[in-house]
């Protein structure tokens, strides 16, 4: 009898056992799949982190995008310059050479450096003298060849052509750059005719590039020569007036108005005046008429006087009248580049035309 009441005990006991497993069972059942249960919260924290992962993504990516395009676009700032950024800082830019710049009549004598930029244009000059055979002629006469180089070049006897002087300047363009014809509207001596012939786009056409530039002319006045070189020169600059006659020059320290004035070109190697032992010319024309007197223009040169501003005859006669025979001009081109026109930097000192 004892016997079969202890196993009636054990039946219960394992009975009990069971019931407490199926009800703790049930509780971790629901654990995992009810109402803030481990499965599902499991689920939502692979699904947030996978979210999370998803953003910082894309974070990055437009993190990536923003330093792409910030560092194209100061590329494209160091790289390539347009007339604002040349005007804004010619120290920088003026004298840089333009690599391919190219002319209509193909002169390889030379190059082309950045000379002036203003809220309108980039202007180029001629890095060197012009050759005879590379020369423009007038209707009728063509330039002469002094007895020093075929780089002298006088006037002799094309400014014939322009027998109304101030008259026969006509272009818009480059009247801008000569003051004195809006006074002196009637001249029609020697010199303005000359003026006329280096301020005549027609003629220096041949030093045009129909798709960079929109006109060529013999050389600049004296206005546009001050004021790139006034640009450049902050300590020292050139104060200029004219007469009837023609312009007269001074520095802004006080002095006073002069026919001539000596210059420097140290910073800027030859870009205001050839100073070098090879040069073809003592001398570079100026479009404007020296008030020196009414056959004489302005020219730059260095010759033996090294280093001045100084007027000059428009003929071999008076030239060797004055015992100035050494003084030999030869012409430096100016070309406006069309407004529009970027330049892309090559090296420090050289710059190509990208588009205009």
């Amino acid at each position: 009898m004892i016997k079969g009441k202890k196993s009636g005990i054990t039946l219960i006991a394992l009975i009990i056992t069971i019931i407490v497993l199926l009800i703790l069972a049930g509780v971790a059942i629901s654990s995992l799949t009810g109402q803030g249960n481990i499965i599902e919260n499991a689920e939502n924290a692979v699904g947030k982190y996978n979210n999370s992962v998803t953003t910082e993504q894309q974070l990055l990516n437009e993190i990536e995008k923003y330093f792409t395009n910030y560092l194209d676009s100061n590329k494209n700032q160091d790289t390539t310059i347009d007339k604002t950024d040349i005007s804004s800082n010619p120290n920088e830019f003026y004298g840089a050479y333009v690599t391919n710049y190219t002319t209509k009549n193909g002169d390889p004598n030379v190059g082309w450096r950045i000379f002036y930029a203003d809220d309108n244009n980039i202007y180029l000059i001629a890095d060197d003298y012009i050759h005879y055979e590379y020369a423009p002629q007038s209707l009728n006469y063509s330039l002469d060849k002094t007895t020093e180089s075929d780089y002298c070049l006088a006037f002799d006897n094309v400014y014939k052509d322009y027998s109304n002087g101030a008259k026969d300047i006509t272009d818009t363009r480059v009247k801008k750059w000569l003051g004195y014809i809006n006074d002196n509207a009637e001249t029609t001596n020697i010199s303005i005719s000359s003026v006329a012939f280096m301020l005549d786009t027609s003629f220096w056409d041949i030093y045009s590039n129909d798709e960079y530039s929109e006109y060529a002319v013999g050389g600049p006045t004296l206005e546009l020569y001050s004021a790139s070189y006034n640009e450049t020169h902050k300590e020292k600059q050139i104060e200029y007036m004219y007469d009837e006659v023609g312009y007269w020059v001074k520095w802004n320290n006080g002095e006073e108005y002069s026919s001539n004035i000596f210059i420097s070109d140290t910073l800027f190697n030859n870009l205001y005046m050839i100073d070098k032992a090879d040069k073809k010319a003592e001398s570079m024309w100026i479009a404007s008429p020296s008030c020196y007197d009414p056959n004489y223009l302005m020219k730059v040169g260095t010759g033996l006087l090294k280093s001045e501003l100084y007027d000059g005859s428009v003929d071999d006669e008076d030239l060797e009248e004055y015992g100035i025979r050494y003084i030999n001009p030869g012409f430096r081109p100016i070309v406006c580049l069309k407004s529009e026109t970027k330049l892309e930097k090559i090296s420090d000192t050289e710059y190509r035309i990208i588009e205009s």
